[in-house]
Order: structure tokens, then C-alpha cells, then sequence
């Protein structure tokens, strides 16, 4: 499958932009069209997509107060397990 050599780049590409939440949604996926290549599949593109709107939301959640720190979450999957 194509996306396993893309993969390095579509995630590259996914921290890049959804760390720019100043740009609007039909920028990032023109932007995202811009930089694949002319024989990119749909699955592709959606993928890619996605990503990006995965990126972002993590950040604003960050930005927000809406995380755990990596500690703060396992304690809380440990305590999810043990119920």
C-alpha cells in the first residue's frame, strides 16, 4: 500500500498543520492538496485529513487545559483496568 511509504510525511505534514490553528480548515486541506502527489488516492487525502483534524483538536484540548500528562494517564487507565 502507497500509504506506508507516506506515512513519515502525512504525519509531518498533519504536526505542521495542525499546529497552525490560526489557518482555516479549507486552507489546510488546499495545502494538503498541494503537497500530495498527482496520483494520491481518496483513501489517501481523507487519511491525511484526518490527521490534521486530529492534530489540531489535540492541541486546542492542550491549549485548553483538556489533557493528561502521560503519568496522569496511565493512573487513570490503571484505575479504569482495576474497575
Amino acid at each position: 500500500m502507497i500509504w506506508h511509504s507516506r506515512r513519515h510525511s502525512v504525519l509531518d505534514t498533519a504536526n505542521r498543520l495542525g499546529s497552525n490553528l490560526m489557518q482555516n480548515a479549507k486552507q489546510a486541506v488546499m495545502e494538503v492538496l498541494r503537497q500530495l502527489p498527482d496520483d494520491a488516492t481518496l483513501e489517501e487525502i481523507q487519511h491525511r485529513i484526518y490527521l490534521i483534524s486530529k492534530t489540531r483538536k489535540g492541541r486546542e484540548d492542550t491549549a485548553r487545559g483538556r489533557a493528561y500528562l502521560n503519568t496522569e494517564a496511565k493512573q487513570r487507565l490503571d484505575r479504569w483496568l482495576e474497575s
